[in-house]
Formats: C-alpha cells, sequence, structure tokens
C-alpha cells in the first residue's frame, strides 16, 4: 500500500485522540502504520526537493489541519503530545465519515 494522503489521516487521527489521553506524535505514525498495514520500506521514502520524510510530514499536516480546526490541542510542545479538545469529541459525536481540512500553504 502506498503512504495516506492527509485527508485520510485526519479523521483517524481524531479518534485516536478521541480517547482524551495525551498522545505523542511517534503514538499517532505508530499506529497509522498498523492501520494501514504500511512496511518499513514504505515509510522510508522522502520528497526529492526538501528530503523530508513523506510519511513523517503527511502525519505531522494532518495533526496541524486538527490543532487549526480546534479539533486536538498540543499540550506538550517539548514532549510533543497532542489530546483532543471539547469540539473535537463533539464532531466525533457526530460520527463523520470523514474530515476536511484546507491545504497548508
Amino acid at each position: 500500500m502506498s503512504i495516506p494522503r492527509v485527508q485520510p489521516l485526519l479523521l483517524l487521527v481524531l479518534r485516536m485522540a478521541g480517547d482524551r489521553n495525551k498522545h505523542s506524535v511517534e503514538e499517532f505514525r505508530k499506529r497509522m502504520i498498523g492501520n494501514f498495514k504500511l512496511s518499513r520500506k514504505e515509510v522510508k521514502p522522502t520528497h526529492s526537493k526538501s528530503d523530508k520524510n513523506v510519511f513523517v510530514n503527511r502525519v505531522a499536516n494532518a495533526l496541524v489541519g486538527l490543532v487549526m480546526r480546534k479539533f486536538v490541542v498540543r499540550k506538550s510542545p517539548r514532549e510533543g503530545s497532542y489530546r483532543t479538545t471539547k469540539r473535537g469529541i463533539a464532531e466525533l459525536k457526530k460520527k463523520p465519515r470523514e474530515l476536511y481540512c484546507e491545504p497548508l500553504g
């Protein structure tokens, strides 16, 4: 399977954060790797221009999109942990089939 785009990650990341516990970025990445059944080889590619890891950037962009919509909040910048907000819980209660955030940049 190929690395998912940001849009499919949004709802999965919000659902993971929906347990109201703090989660690290690494936890989100591991969960997404398991959910999409990605191999180590599949998560290694980097952008040709920036040399940044594609998978890492997509998970980070999903988190930023959720923070911008105030569905999750960054709890500890030093630890890089996130937790859902009341607004995020309210959105999950609607049982959305997908989430959409405007592209960054």
